[in-house]
């Protein structure tokens, strides 16, 4: 599923960055339109496993709307979002985790590549490079 249906349907229920945040212009890195830049440190399946499993996340849509997410162990976990909390499965292949829930009946999913963004977590679209969200640990 792309990108851009799994957004429509999460910003719905305002789950999801709805667009990204960003701290910047767009680069290279960030364009929907360009490949990861070269030299982007990206987390290994092992690194993942080790700073993204069994912790919590949070975010902001880019309406400003605070949510929560969390990958707890076994391939499960949790989106918030107004105090109300939705199921969420996850797996991690390689350097790619995939997370999704289902919204309005419907599986939405995203498969990011992670890196480290001064004690953040930038979460960038696998296929496309482009920046997906911004995660703070809590």
């Amino acid at each position: 599923m792309r990108r851009s249906s799994i957004i429509a349907g999460l910003c719905f229920l305002a789950l999801a960055s709805c667009g990204g945040q960003s701290n910047g212009p767009q680069t290279e890195a960030t364009s929907p339109k360009g490949p990861p830049a070269s030299g982007a440190t990206y987390l290994s399946e092992q690194e993942l496993m080790h700073s993204v499993v069994g912790r919590r996340f949070s975010s902001t849509t880019s309406r400003g709307l605070a949510f929560t997410v969390e990958f707890a162990s076994g391939g499960t976990g949790t989106v918030t979002f107004s105090g109300t909390p939705r199921p969420l499965t996850w797996t991690i292949n390689g350097d790619v985790l995939c997370f999704g829930t289902v919204v309005n009946g419907q599986r939405q999913s995203e498969c990011d590549r992670v890196r480290p963004a001064g004690g953040r977590y930038d979460f960038v679209d696998s296929t496309t490079g482009a920046l997906n969200n911004t995660y703070t640990p809590i």
